[in-house]
C-alpha cells in the first residue's frame, strides 16, 4: 500500500507554513512534550480537569508527569507492556491522564472508548467486546464501578471478549505505586493511539495513528488558525468532546505538545447543562474550541430561551465546527445569540476532517460563516454545483469548509479516479503527512483506503470552488430519487428548517427500493422531540411541503421515533444504514397488518404519501 508520508513537493505558501509550524512543534510525541515541560515549568498550570460531578482539579506540568509515569507503572505491573493494546473506557478525569500518557511513555497502545453507563447496556457492552477483539487488547481499564458491572457475566472479562481483563482503573494505580519503573521513551515513528472511526455506514475500524503524523496534523492545525508559531503559545483550549472521539483526543494532544493552556471538560458536564461550555470560555478566558453543530445549536436555543447573564466571550477567538454536517443557520444563530457577550462572528471556523486523516483536512484561514448559494436542480440532476442566481426558484447554501490545511492536498475524484473540475461533485481525496497508514489488523481494508498514486479516499462527496471545499454527504448515503441525486445532508437541512427543529439532527433521510415505481423512495425517521403528538401531522406536513418546493419531491414517507431508538455510533453520529433496517421493517409489519382488500372499480387520486 502506498500512503502519503511526505510533505508536498511544491514549495508553495501552505507547505512552507506547515514546515516552519512543524519546525517549531516543541514535541513529537505526548510523553516527550510532558516531560521537557515538568523539566523547565515545573510549577506552570498545564490542564484545569473538571471531572464528571463538578469537580475541578488544576494540574501542574510537575502533576501531568507524575500522573504519567504512575500509569507507566501500573501498566508495567500488571505485565502490560510495549506493544500491548489497552482499552482505555473512562471519562475525562485524572484516571484518564494516568493512562493515557503512562501508555505512551511505555510504548502501551491505547484505544479510548466511551465509557458506558452504569448499569451497562447490552449495545454498550457488545460495543466494548467488539473494540476489544479488534484491537486483541490485553486489558479493558474503567472505572470500579463499570468493571464490576461488566464483570458480572464474566471471570474477570467480558465473555465476548475473553482475552481482555477488566481492570479497574484506580486499582491498578495503587497496585503499581511500589511497582518499579519502566524503561521510559518517545519514539516518534512509533504509535501513538487506535483511533476508532466514525462507524456510520458500518462497524467502526481502529486507525494506526502515529506519533509522527500525529505531530503533522497538530503543525497543520497551528499554522491554519495562526499566523506564526508564536501565536499559539497565547491560546487556552477548552474542551469537553468525548476523548473516544478523533476532535477531542486530537484536541488533548494539540495542547500538551504545544504547552498551552486547556481546560479539560467531561461530556458528561456538558451533556448535563449545554451552557456550562459558553461559561468555561468566559471563566477561564477560552480563546480556542471545537464543537459539532448540534452544540452551537443547542447553546443558542438555551441562550434564546434563558439568555445568560455576566458572559464575556470577546477572548474566543476560533471556533472550530465539525465532525458533523454543518448548517449555516445554526452557526448564524449561535454568533446572534452571543453577539452581545462578546462573541465575533468571525471566530467561527466550519470545518472538515476525518480519523483517517488523524483529524483536519480543513480549515477556512479566516473566520466567519461563508455560504456557496448554489442551483438545487443543476446539483440532483448532473452533480453540479452551478452557482445560484437571484432568479433560480430551488437553491441550497452548501458552507464553505475552507482549504486544505498547509501542507496537504486536496482534489475530487469520478467513480473512474480520473480528477473532476472545479463544481463537479465526487468523492473526497486527500494527500497529507498526517494520514494513517491503515487500520488495525484490516489488510483488506486499509488497502482499499489508498489509491495507487498515495492518495486517500475518504468516501466523502463534495466539491471544490477555487480551491474551497464543500461536503454533500456520504458516498454510501447517496439517494437516487426519479433519477436524480441527492444527500441526507441536503434533505436534512431542508426538512429541520421547515420543522423548527430545536435539536439536530432530528432529522434522518434514507432511501428504501420501491419496486412499484422502479426506484427509490424517500423516507424520513422523525425524532418526536419535534413536536407533541398531537402536532406531528401539522408538522409531517410542512416538512413534505417544504421538501417539494425545494427539490419537487413526492411520496415522501414518514415514521417518528424515540430519540432514544435512533441508531448511533459511539461517537454519537448517525448510523443511517441501520435507519433503513427500521423504515424496512416497519413498512414490513404495517404490510403484513393490513388485511388484503379486493381493489376497488375506480381508484381515487393519491399523492404517495406514507405516515407513521
Amino acid at each position: 500500500m502506498t500512503a502519503a508520508t511526505a510533505i508536498p513537493s511544491h514549495p508553495d505558501d501552505a507547505g512552507r507554513r506547515f514546515a516552519g509550524f512543524l519546525d517549531a512543534l516543541p514535541a513529537r510525541t505526548a510523553w516527550a512534550a510532558v516531560a521537557r515541560m515538568a523539566e523547565t515549568h515545573p510549577h506552570a498550570a498545564g490542564l484545569r480537569v473538571i471531572e464528571r460531578g463538578g469537580g475541578e482539579a488544576v494540574l501542574t506540568r510537575a502533576d501531568l508527569a507524575t500522573l504519567a509515569t504512575a500509569g507507566a507503572r501500573a501498566l508495567a505491573a500488571a505485565g502490560i507492556v510495549a506493544g500491548d493494546r489497552v482499552v482505555l473506557a473512562l471519562p475525562a478525569s485524572r484516571l484518564f491522564l494516568a493512562f493515557y500518557l503512562g501508555a505512551g511513555a511505555s510504548g502501551v497502545l491505547p484505544v479510548v472508548v466511551a465509557p458506558p453507563p452504569v448499569p451497562v447496556p447490552a449495545a454498550a457492552r457488545q460495543h466494548l467486546a467488539d473494540i476489544a477483539r479488534r484491537a486483541d487488547a490485553r486489558s479493558i481499564i474503567a472505572e470500579a464501578a463499570t468493571t464490576a458491572a461488566l464483570a458480572a457475566d464474566g471471570d474477570g472479562a467480558l465473555a465476548d471478549a475473553p482475552g481482555a481483563r477488566l481492570a479497574a482503573a484506580d486499582a491498578l494505580l495503587s497496585a503499581g505505586l511500589k511497582a518499579p519503573m519502566p524503561v521510559l521513551g518517545h519514539d516518534p515513528h512509533g504509535i501513538a493511539h487506535l483511533q476508532q472511526t466514525s462507524g456510520s455506514t458500518g462497524s467502526p475500524k481502529l486507525a494506526v495513528v502515529h506519533h509522527d503524523r500525529l505531530a503533522a496534523n497538530l503543525a497543520q492545525i497551528g499554522a491554519a488558525i495562526c499566523a506564526t508559531p508564536a501565536d499559539v503559545s497565547g491560546d487556552v483550549l477548552v474542551s469537553w468532546l468525548p476523548l473516544s472521539h478523533d476532535m477531542g483526543l486530537v484536541g488533548l494532544n494539540y495542547a500538551l505538545h504545544w504547552g498551552i493552556g486547556m481546560v479539560l471538560a467531561d461530556t458528561a458536564e456538558f451533556l448535563r447543562n449545554p451552557m456550562n461550555w459558553p461559561g468555561w470560555m468566559s471563566r477561564h478566558r477560552g480563546t480556542l474550541s471545537p464543537a459539532p453543530n448540534s452544540a452551537f445549536q443547542m447553546c443558542a436555543r438555551l441562550a434564546r430561551l434563558r439568555p445568560p447573564r455576566g458572559l464575556d466571550l470577546s477572548g474566543w477567538r476560533v471556533a472550530l465546527c465539525g465532525a458533523e454536517p454543518v448548517h449555516a443557520r445554526t452557526l448564524n444563530g449561535f454568533a446572534q445569540a452571543f453577539g452581545d457577550h462578546g462573541f465575533a462572528p468571525a471566530a467561527l471556523r466550519p470545518v472538515y476532517g476525518l480519523a483517517e486523516a488523524t483529524l483536519a483536512v480543513a480549515i477556512p484561514p479566516v473566520g466567519g460563516c461563508v455560504v456557496d448559494r448554489i442551483d438545487a436542480d443543476r446539483l440532483a440532476e448532473g452533480g453540479r454545483a452551478v452557482a445560484a442566481g437571484d432568479t433560480v426558484a430551488r437553491h441550497l447554501d452548501a458552507v464553505t469548509l475552507g482549504p486544505a490545511v498547509p501542507g496537504a492536498g486536496l482534489r475530487i475524484t469520478g467513480t473512474d479516479g480520473r480528477d473532476l473540475p472545479d463544481r463537479q461533485v465526487g468523492e473526497i481525496e486527500i494527500f497529507s503527512p498526517a494520514a494513517v497508514q491503515g487500520y488495525w489488523l484490516d489488510p483488506a481494508e486499509s488497502a482499499r483506503l489508498y489509491r495507487p498514486d498515495g492518495w486517500l479516499r475518504t468516501g466523502d462527496l463534495g466539491y471544490l470552488a477555487n480551491g474551497q471545499l464543500h461536503v454533500t454527504g456520504r458516498a454510501k448515503d447517496l439517494l437516487i430519487l426519479g433519477g436524480r441525486n441527492f444527500t441526507p445532508a441536503q434533505i436534512e437541512d431542508v426538512a429541520e428548517a421547515a420543522a423548527d427543529a430545536a435539536v439536530t439532527p432530528s432529522v434522518i433521510a434514507v432511501g428504501l427500493t420501491d419496486e412499484t415505481i422502479g426506484t427509490e423512495a424517500l423516507h424520513l425517521l422523525l425524532d418526536t422531540r419535534l413536536g407533541p403528538e398531537d402536532a406531528r401531522p401539522v408538522i409531517a406536513q410542512a416538512i413534505r411541503d417544504a421538501l417539494h418546493e425545494a427539490f419537487g419531491l413526492t411520496g415522501i414517507g414518514t415514521h417518528w421515533i424515540a430519540a432514544g431508538l435512533i441508531p448511533r455510533t459511539p461517537s454519537g453520529k448517525i448510523q443511517r444504514f441501520r435507519c433503513r433496517e427500521i423504515v424496512a421493517a416497519r413498512l414490513a409489519d404495517r404490510q403484513q397488518s393490513t388485511p388484503a382488500r379486493t381493489p376497488p372499480t375506480k381508484t381515487a387520486p393519491t399523492n404517495g404519501r406514507i405516515t407513521g
